[in-house]
């Protein structure tokens, strides 16, 4: 089993969470979703927990 602090790449994010890796990058500029910005290049990696919790959000109607 994976460790729930594990950190995902936008990609593995954007799989697990089934919506398109852009979608995810513009989540996370806007502040939609919990992200950790890397360089200036802009790249992006994800807390799995962070992303449970958001999927746990969109269930009761939390998150857009």
């Amino acid at each position: 089993m994976r460790d729930s602090s594990e950190w995902l790449t936008t990609p593995e994010a954007a799989a697990y969470l089934r919506v398109h890796p852009e979608t995810l990058r513009s989540w996370a500029r806007k502040g939609t979703i919990p992200a950790a910005k890397l360089g200036n290049r802009g790249g992006f990696r994800f807390k799995r927990m962070d992303l449970d919790r958001f999927l746990e959000s969109r269930k009761s109607g939390g998150a857009d």
